[in-house]
Parts: C-alpha cells; sequence; structure tokens
C-alpha cells in the first residue's frame, strides 16, 4: 500500500510517530493474546462476557500512547484489566455451582 504525500511527511518529521497500519496490527496481536493466553480454563466464559473483556482492552489500547502500546508494560496493563473483569465471573460461576451441588 502506497503512502500518501501527508503520510510521507508526517513519517519524515516524526519518525518515532506510528503508523494507523502498524496500531491496527499491535491491537490485533495483543486481541489475540487476550484470547489466547487471559481467557480463563478453571470456569466458562460467555460470548457477552468475552465480548464485554475485548472492548475494554480495546478501548485502553486505542488510548495508548505508541510508547506505551509498543512496549512490553502493555501486556501487565492488559493482564491486570482482565484479572479485574474475569475475577468477579469466576466467583460468580463458582458460587452458582456450589448452589446447584456441584
Amino acid at each position: 500500500m502506497p503512502l500518501s504525500r501527508r503520510q510521507f511527511f508526517r513519517r519524515f518529521l516524526s519518525p518515532s510517530e506510528r503508523s494507523a497500519q502498524e496500531r491496527l496490527t499491535r491491537y490485533s496481536l495483543l486481541e489475540s493474546y487476550v484470547r489466547t493466553h487471559l481467557l480463563p480454563y478453571d470456569f466458562a466464559v460467555t460470548d457477552q462476557q468475552v465480548s464485554e473483556l475485548g472492548a475494554e482492552v480495546r478501548a485502553t489500547l486505542e488510548s495508548a500512547s505508541d510508547e506505551d502500546l509498543f512496549s512490553s508494560r502493555i501486556y501487565s496493563v492488559i493482564d491486570s484489566i482482565a484479572e479485574t473483569k474475569l475475577q468477579p465471573w469466576r466467583e460468580a460461576y463458582w458460587l452458582e455451582q456450589d448452589n446447584r451441588g456441584g
């Protein structure tokens, strides 16, 4: 995909600024990380819960600076978001299982 004149000069004047495509690629990579590494195995999450977690992670990624988004620190931020969202769901699931006698 060729660069527009505006994109070329923007990258020339501020080379540390990431392009929109680089950010989108990073979002995709980090969202895959959430799905493959952070979704729990000890209880089932609903499609709605997965969507809710994904939306919160995406909002955080979109508001992150390039420096944060492309650093390894973003993984701890995402881990924290996931744990904050998953813990109440986990507790509710196991409480429900206990009430069912299972």
